[in-house]
């Protein structure tokens, strides 16, 4: 039985920590310092598992996903611009933006301009522009398939429902609005609409008095 206080011997552990055992020659060894070191790294390193995943390890690993899905996407919008430029429509021209096709048609004179606009987005969203203003759309998706979110099986309807789409707007034509020359005194002083001096070189006109209501094509 350990009594005295000489019955005891001071191990250092780890730079400041001290911890007294009993001696050997009371037939009780001291633990190994090498294993108690051990140990006690051990019960660090999994004290940290606790602790929140890194931030920047997390944030590096949703970019490289983020990249992965953009190249696909990527990928996909130039397989179907490539589609919808082999029907050659006069005039009309496809450009690949962040999200979607831009299917543009454009004037016919050398300082070319952007008359039409259809943003296609890929999730199938579509929006029209005339002269840079929106649209309501609906009045030609009547003998337009349905909504499709472009992917590697829904590429072909996603095209089509834009060939579809690009045919119904090049059915119509620019409003000339009222550009009766017996009209044109009357211009400035209504307050109904403006005058349109063509910016965007339309052909059916040169300058003409425009409705505030006008949809544009008709």
């Amino acid at each position: 039985m350990l009594t005295e206080k000489s019955d005891f011997q001071v191990l250092p552990l780890n730079f400041h920590d001290y911890v007294a055992y009993p001696s050997s020659t009371d037939g009780i060894n001291p633990p190994d310092s090498f294993a108690t070191t051990a140990t006690r790294s051990s019960q660090i390193s999994t004290s940290n598992d606790i602790y929140p995943p890194d931030p920047l390890a997390t944030a590096d690993t949703a970019l490289q996903q983020s990249t992965a899905e953009g190249s696909v996407l990527s990928s996909l919008l130039q397989e179907a611009r490539s589609k919808i430029e082999f029907f050659q429509f006069p005039r009309w021209y496809i450009c690949l933006n962040r999200n979607g096709l831009n299917v543009v048609y454009m004037s016919a004179q050398d300082n070319i301009l952007v008359q039409r606009n259809i943003v296609c987005a890929s999730s199938g969203h579509v929006e029209l522009y005339v002269h840079g203003q929106l649209i309501i759309v609906n009045q030609f998706l009547k003998k337009v398939p349905p909504q499709v979110p472009l992917t590697p099986s829904t590429i072909k309807k996603y095209v089509d429902r834009i060939v579809k789409l690009v045919d119904e707007v090049r059915s119509m034509e620019v409003c000339g609005g009222f550009d009766s020359e017996d009209l044109k005194p009357g211009w400035a002083t209504c307050s109904l609409g403006e005058i349109d001096r063509n910016p965007f070189n339309e052909c059916r006109f040169d300058e003409t008095f425009r409705s505030f209501n006008c949809k544009r094509l008709v």
